[in-house]
């Protein structure tokens, strides 16, 4: 072995302990796969760092096999090989990032033998030479092409990539035989599998102007990364993610990462975390994820993405434990793990209270990578905004479309009261307008600017004074902990009910819901 290469850990129970740069390879069998010994081959970007190690046979499935490497070894390319009698009975490939003090997860299952058309034992999945043979797989600049074909008209490039159903980096669901790639990635041809393929302009580097990844995936936009602490793009999905200082409350830090193209980061996998944390690695910064204590805490990320992976740290979320008691409905990553922390958006009036807290956070752009990702309703077009989002139709006078969420709002004249106008005011399709974020609000205030008339919005306290929710539509949730646009020592009613009407030019106020005002309509 080279001297990048420092260990490889026999079958390991689950719980054994991470070395500082490791790989988790979780070995697994197909039906009736059976062999008397066990082998494994990793490579790393420069080639081969362990030839055929000897884990023992079959039966010792299912087992993880920790790999250690070198903090510079950039990814880990993994063969898993079954031989019985000296006679190859199968075998599983993968490749994973590596990220310096990290654990990076890849699944392997061994199944019948996978092709390998230039005969040096290393299935073309992983080869970075699949043409020409060179199993020791030396690549001295750490590129996308092995030594033995750069130059050479037929090689076929690097083999970095994802399966073409598109696995997160990282992420596994044990059939796949790791996260495989498809061969022909970096020839400048886009083969079955990939998405797009620039050959040598293939490139994960945020500054680069290119359009695809080095695993062959259209690139979101980042937007402007200058002035940002961090930037990287996910080779697996063209996701772009970029870790701002700040700091920033909760809300503004989602308004900020709205205004370039994105969403504060959406974390669903352990591969995705880990890449966020390598982006804001020494800093607490603000994902995009929202928590409502109660007798069961209940999760919602900002994109409407399902909740079922996450990685608190020990005794997180806590709710203020290790906070002085503040009230903790936003998350962040921090040195050890996710927690939950105050949002930071300050009260004023009969608010309850919620003091001024700030971070960095870490935001994340899908949108332009040509797949409509989970959270999306479109990708591209005229009809779509610049976040990926349809627009809505808005034919009412003055009606602003905005541009973050797509959804048409407009005043419609009534001089109703809070009830009336709740019920009946706002045409077929639309509603009273819920105004749950800033992007939200700033359309809203466009849409009333100069109208002469302030205008009711949903939100309501019907009987606790300062405690507010969105009227009679329950599916959206209200914390002015996270965000309000209530105006300078406004609410003040200092009784319930209480209702709320949007000011021109001075936001938020609250009033007796009995009085008469236009309404403030969305369309959704």
């Amino acid at each position: 072995m080279t001297s990048r290469a420092l260990v490889v850990a026999a079958l390991l129970a689950a719980g054994c302990r991470a070395a500082p740069t490791t790989v988790r390879v979780t070995l697994t069998a197909a039906s009736g796969f059976a062999a008397d010994d066990l082998q494994l081959d990793v490579y790393d970007r420069q080639g081969r760092i362990v030839s055929n190690s000897d884990l023992g046979s079959s039966t010792r499935l299912p087992g993880d096999v920790v790999v250690e490497l070198s903090p510079d070894a950039g990814e880990a390319r993994v063969n898993a090989s079954g031989w019985t009698d000296g006679a190859m009975m199968g075998d599983a490939a993968g490749r994973v990032p590596v990220i310096a003090g990290m654990e990076m997860p890849l699944a392997l299952r061994l199944g019948p033998s996978l092709p390998d058309a230039d005969g040096d034992g290393v299935p073309d999945v992983i080869d970075n030479c699949p043409n020409t043979p060179n199993a020791d797989q030396a690549d001295s600049d750490g590129g996308a092409q092995g030594d033995a074909c750069k130059g050479s008209s037929g090689g076929d490039g690097g083999v970095i990539g994802s399966a073409p159903g598109g696995d997160d980096m990282g992420s596994n669901d044990g059939d796949d035989g790791g996260v495989v790639v498809p061969a022909g990635c970096g020839n400048g041809v886009v083969d079955t599998g990939e998405d797009c393929d620039s050959g040598a302009a293939n490139s994960d580097d945020p500054a680069a102007n290119a359009t695809c990844t080095s695993m062959c995936k259209l690139r979101a936009s980042c937007g402007t990364v200058s002035g940002s602490s961090g930037a990287k793009i996910d080779p697996t999905n063209g996701h772009c993610y970029v870790a701002w200082a700040g700091p920033l409350n909760y809300a503004s830090a989602q308004r900020d990462c709205q205004g370039h193209g994105g969403t504060l980061a959406v974390v669903t996998s352990a591969g995705e975390n880990a890449l966020v944390s390598t982006v804001a690695p020494l800093v607490q910064a603000w994902i995009g994820l929202e928590v409502t204590h109660g007798g069961t805490d209940s999760f919602h990320w900002v994109d409407n993405e399902p909740y079922s992976y996450n990685a608190f740290a020990p005794g997180e979320p806590n709710n203020g434990a290790a906070n002085g008691n503040r009230p903790e409905d936003c998350i962040a990553r921090t040195l050890t793990g996710w927690a939950d922390l105050p949002c930071g958006f300050p009260s004023t009036g009969d608010l309850p209270s919620s003091p001024t807290f700030a971070l960095g956070y870490v935001c994340e752009n899908s949108c332009g990578n040509g797949v409509v990702d989970p959270g999306e309703e479109c990708d591209g077009g005229a009809s779509c905004t610049a976040t990926c989002m349809l627009k809505r139709p808005c034919t009412e006078a003055k009606a602003v479309s905005s541009p973050i969420n797509g959804h048409c709002y407009f005043v419609q004249t009534a001089n109703a009261n809070y009830s009336n106008a709740l019920a009946t005011t706002c045409p077929a399709g639309t509603h009273l307008a819920t105004l749950a974020d800033i992007a939200e609000e700033e359309s809203a205030a466009q849409a009333i600017s100069g109208n002469g008339d302030d205008a009711w919005i949903a939100l309501k306290a019907s009987s606790q004074v300062g405690v507010f929710a969105w009227g009679a539509l329950s599916s959206e949730a209200f914390n002015s902990r996270r965000y309000h646009a209530f105006a300078g020592n406004e609410p003040n009613q200092g009784s319930t009910p209480s209702c709320v009407r949007l000011v021109d030019g001075a936001g938020w106020k609250d009033i007796d819901c009995g009085n008469d005002y236009d309404a403030m309509c969305e369309r959704e």
